[in-house]
């Protein structure tokens, strides 16, 4: 299985976001998921 996760920051609108998801071997998609995040700088968005 493989995890892919991504954060991303509008500092203009001052809003952030996440999301992932898991894969099988052949690509064949397991789960996903995405959230907002609270007040919160670009870099703390990524990590």
């Amino acid at each position: 299985m493989k995890l892919n996760i991504d954060g991303s920051f509008q500092e203009k609108m001052g809003r952030a976001g996440r999301g992932g998801l898991i894969r099988k071997e052949r690509a064949e998609w397991v789960k996903g998921f995405c959230s907002r995040l609270p007040n919160c700088s670009a870099l703390e968005a990524e990590l």
